[in-house]
């Protein structure tokens, strides 16, 4: 019975001690409960004084405040102290969750004073160096100076985050029942934020400072760049420097805008602060993005423009450059695209409202010229999005095959008209491309004003504007070419107006050319990269008016724009050679008015002079001698080797037979007639159902084929009818023949047709089938420079020309061949040694009559060998007079023909005699002599260049030659050309058929 009652007292004291404690507990919690209650009060005033980050960012306050929160500190470090017996309690006591509860807001409360306290510290030691009585010597230096405060601080920011980290963990157990617990979630609620701000801005802020400082330094790397000047900004390290700071920049500004709106504002305050500026409250993101949007738009344009500058370095053809830049261009094009929408994207007001923040001091200084910038980057963006048309609008005018054909007539205006008339389809391009890029600047004309440059590209403007012109009136010209042929008077009407606008453009185009030239050399140039395509091409677009200019004057003259003019074409028959091509067979006299036809007569050569014959000059000694003429007759006049000396005879003999003086002579021979009758599709003529090719037709004239006498078949003899003016068959055939040549003309020269007759032109020209003289003095300059007047034109070296003259009264000529051999020895001791071989080879079938003067198989040929003034020791066989000439049997003598003449024409030496090579035979003359060594250039020090001059007769087809030259012992060749061969140092070897003059060039050097 005991042992129950035992258990009952048990059960009763242990209760009554249990209510014990929870009273004790109970009055405990209401004391404990007190303490926090005040704490946390006192931690709330705290609290709202750092509410602003200005109250931290002021030293005094901020020390204050600091005081404030240490005893704050102390006073719940001493509440934990005491409340350290009380805390297993919490656990078993009925009130033992009131305590828990206090006991948490307590420890909260401790963890974030405590990492206040700790921030405020480190916030207290950095402001300590920006209030300090030496601030930093500049921005730069300040921003190194906080970013390296904040490093120094950060292990008591990390704790402090610990701290903050810990309060916020044990706030979310508290469930709030407590008054004084609710109003600590209150207090908490509103500290936790701005204390994790200010750490996490104390924590961000040395990378944010890096990234800003990063920032000043590539500002100052641009602003660097920016003094430069243009032409040096624009080279390939330059803009890879330029491209590398800006992306530093992007970067930069990236990873700050990748930071919390609230952390860049409070770091803008700290920087401000700091620094000494105002504090303000900008929208750090719009900042930040507009700054990035100028930025990147820069970026973009130097990536557009890199591959531009690295084009126009490219070695290479200039064409093959201008491909390789508009590749570029396209290229770039996606960069210029990309910053137009980054530039879209920029209000450079906000960049301008930042002002005097301190937070970025180099973007504050940016800003100020932001609007500026943008300005000249829309600019260079609308350069750059055009660059591709323009070098596009470049490609076609320079790089078509148009251009390459002009480039012709640096040395070939008249072949540069030609390929104007029959251009076609490709001019059109050109006129296209010229307005193109016309247009083309007129846009960008804006862009470049913007970048100050308007009146500098003005010229640029005017040239193109004037190339337009140009090329437009000649695309008028070729139009009424194609459509209404040469010589009609609808294409003389048309052309009219066309030849004034394209001489107007040439000189427009001469006239702005140097200022163009300024332009293009200027650094300035570099915005519009495709320029540099033009620079090297000025001198030669230069050449290419000035021939245009020449060449428009030539056609205009020609034309009868000008004035009425009278042109006499010389058919020279070449199977009868003579000086300047052949014997004059017959002549047509064209009368041209505002390009149109206003007259023609034609005659045969021995025509021309009528009969009875007018008294005139004598004829030259060899014609008298060997042909037995007392009277220089027409059809000999083209005596002269010297084309334009032989058209002043030949004028004068027109003028006295025919009482006109022509104002230009064209001689030309059988092979341009027969190849200008295959270019037009063969003649048809009247008396034919059929169509003849050239060389057949051409023997109704009397040009006979090979194996036929003077006196051709009947088959080629024409029929004259009553339209003709002539009862002559070969003057009434030629009537005809000229009228043909001449519908031929009047129809539109478009096509292939048109490009055949250009080449033949050409072809004809340069090799002497055609040869012109004027009494134009202007023109006559261009024709000389051009070498069209078959002038001898003796250079500044060796010279040799060989001149045959058929004194036969036959066409034996189309089956001769006529070839050359020589040897030139040099040495600086002895001089020049040459030695020519002139061998012939006569194939006609040979007669069983003597070689009588004007049998049909025998070679008659009056030879004149040209060579240098300077010539001595001249040698060359005794040429004695045959016995069948006229000469020796009117006479009864015989005598040497050879004849030495010093300085005969031209400052050049004669060397003649009458050489008869009979059919079947061959025969060869030898012609030798020395040079001074002083014809042989010396540029240098035993370094020598000698130059031979080898001038091709008109009317020949391409005689072969075979020439050897040989330097001295001890000295070695160079170089040789065009197309020699050596076979050993010393010797160099050319050959081939002459169909061009040649000019061959050999350098050497003593060993």
């Amino acid at each position: 019975m005991l042992f129950p009652n035992v258990k009952l007292v048990v059960r009763l004291a242990t209760l009554l001690l249990l209510v014990g404690i929870d009273a004790g507990v109970f009055l405990y919690s209401h004391s404990l409960y007190a303490q926090v209650s005040n704490t946390i009060k006192a931690g709330q005033k705290v609290s709202r004084e750092l509410t602003g980050l200005s109250s931290i960012l002021d030293e005094h306050q901020a020390r204050a405040t600091l005081a404030e929160l240490r005893g704050l500190e102390n006073r719940i470090a001493s509440l934990q102290r005491s409340t350290r017996t009380f805390r297993p309690l919490a656990h078993v006591s009925i009130a033992g969750t009131y305590l828990n509860e206090t006991f948490q807001a307590l420890d909260s409360s401790g963890h974030l004073v405590r990492g206040g306290r700790l921030a405020l510290e480190a916030y207290v030691i950095v402001l300590g160096t920006g209030s300090s009585p030496s601030p930093p010597t500049s921005e730069k230096a300040g921003l190194a100076a906080l970013k390296e405060k904040l490093e120094s601080v950060e292990p008591g920011l990390r704790e402090a985050q610990g701290e903050i980290r810990e309060a916020s963990r044990i706030r979310q157990q508290l469930s709030g029942r407590l008054p004084f617990v609710s109003q600590y979630l209150s207090q908490v609620d509103e500290a936790l934020p701005l204390l994790n701000h200010y750490v996490e801005l104390g924590l961000r802020a040395p990378a944010m400072l890096g990234d800003i400082l990063s920032i000043e330094a590539s500002f100052t790397k641009l602003e660097v760049l920016s003094r430069l000047s243009p032409a040096e900004s624009l080279k390939e390290g330059r803009l890879g420097e330029a491209l590398s700071n800006l992306q530093d920049l992007d970067l930069a500004l990236s990873r700050l805008r990748g930071n919390p709106e609230e952390m860049l504002r409070l770091a803008m305050k700290l920087a401000s602060v700091y620094n000494g500026g105002t504090p303000g409250d900008l929208d750090a993101y719009a900042m930040l993005d507009n700054a990035l949007h100028l930025v990147r738009a820069s970026q973009s344009v130097a990536e557009g423009a890199i591959p531009l500058v690295e084009a126009q370095r490219s070695p290479g053809p200039l064409c093959d450059t201008v491909k390789t830049a508009r590749d570029a261009a396209r290229k770039g094009e996606r960069s210029f695209l990309q910053a137009r929408e980054e530039l879209e994207q920029f209000q450079p007001e906000v960049l301008a409202s930042i002002g005097d923040t301190g937070f970025m001091p180099g973007l504050a200084k940016a800003s100020k010229s932001a609007s500026e910038l943008a300005r000249l980057l829309q600019a260079t963006t609308l350069l750059g999005l055009a660059a591709e048309r323009g070098i596009a609008s470049v490609e076609t005018l320079r790089c078509g095959p148009l251009y390459d054909a002009l480039g012709v007539s640096i040395q070939d205006p008249v072949a540069g008209i030609w390929t104007l008339a029959t251009a076609g389809e490709e001019l059109g391009h050109v006129a296209s491309a010229a307005k193109d890029l016309l247009g083309l600047l007129l846009d960008i004309k804006a862009p470049l004003q913007a970048l100050g440059l308007g009146d500098a590209y003005q010229p640029l403007v005017d040239a193109a504007d004037a190339l337009a012109t140009a090329v437009d009136g000649a695309l008028g010209v070729q139009e009424a070419v194609s459509q209404e042929g040469f010589l009609s008077p609808a294409a003389g009407g048309k052309m009219a107006s066309a030849l004034e606008k394209a001489r107007r453009g040439l000189s427009e185009a001469s006239q702005v050319l140097p200022q163009l030239r300024r332009i293009v050399e200027n650094p300035l140039a570099g915005p519009l990269p495709f320029l540099g395509a033009l620079g090297g091409e000025l001198d030669r677009l230069g050449q290419i008016i000035k021939r245009g200019e020449e060449g428009l004057d030539l056609f205009s003259n020609v034309m009868g724009f000008d004035g009425p003019r009278t042109i006499l074409v010389l058919g020279q028959d070449e199977s009868e050679i003579r000086a300047t091509g052949g014997f004059i067979g017959g002549v047509a006299e064209v009368r041209l008015e505002n390009g149109a036809l206003s007259g023609l007569r034609s005659f045969k050569g021995h025509q021309v002079d009528g009969y009875p014959f007018k008294s005139g000059p004598l004829p030259p000694a060899p014609l008298y001698k060997y042909m037995w003429n007392a009277v220089w007759f027409f059809q000999d006049t083209n005596w002269s080797p010297h084309f334009p000396a032989a058209a002043e005879t030949v004028a004068y003999s027109y003028w006295e037979a025919q009482g006109v003086w022509p104002d230009m002579i064209l001689a030309t021979d059988r092979w341009f007639l027969a190849s200008f009758l295959d270019a037009l599709g063969g003649a048809k003529l009247p008396e034919f159902t059929k169509t003849l090719p050239g060389n057949e037709a051409l023997l109704y004239f009397g040009y006979y084929g090979p194996g036929y006498g003077p006196q051709y078949p009947e088959k080629y003899t024409y029929t004259c009818r009553p339209r003709h003016n002539s009862t002559a068959p070969e003057v009434c055939f030629l009537q005809d023949l000229l009228e043909f040549l001449l519908s031929g003309l009047r129809k539109g020269l478009g096509g292939e047709g048109g490009s055949q007759l250009s080449a033949l032109v050409s072809k004809a020209l340069d090799e002497k089938h055609v040869l012109v003289a004027t009494k134009d003095e202007s023109l006559a300059k261009v024709i000389r420079t051009q070498g069209w007047d078959g002038a001898l034109v003796r250079g500044d070296g060796d010279f040799l020309a060989v001149i045959d003259s058929n004194l036969g009264i036959n066409k034996v000529n189309q089956v001769v061949e006529r070839r050359l051999r020589g040897r030139v020895s040099l040495s600086p001791s002895e001089g020049i040694y040459s030695d020519w071989d002139l061998e012939y080879k006569n194939s006609f079938p040979r007669g069983s009559a003597p070689c009588d003067q004007g049998v049909p198989w025998c070679y008659w040929n009056y030879l004149r060998v040209y060579i240098p003034r300077e010539a001595k020791a001249i040698s060359m066989p005794e040429l004695l007079l045959p016995k069948e000439s006229f000469m020796a049997r009117a006479a009864h003598a015989s005598f040497d023909t050879t004849s030495v003449t010093q300085g005969a024409l031209a400052g050049l030496t004669e060397v003649a005699g009458l050489v008869l090579v009979p059919g079947e035979e061959n025969g060869n003359v030898r012609v030798s002599y020395q040079l001074p060594w002083s014809l042989v250039q010396q540029v240098g020090e035993g370094h020598y260049i000698y130059r031979l001059h080898l001038h091709k007769q008109p009317g020949t087809a391409g005689d072969p030659f075979i020439i050897t030259v040989e330097v001295p012992q001890g000295y070695s060749i160079l170089r040789a050309g065009p197309g020699a061969a050596m076979p050993s140092q010393r010797v160099a070897i050319i050959s081939g058929k002459l169909t061009t003059d040649l000019d061959f060039e050999l350098e050497f050097r003593r060993q």
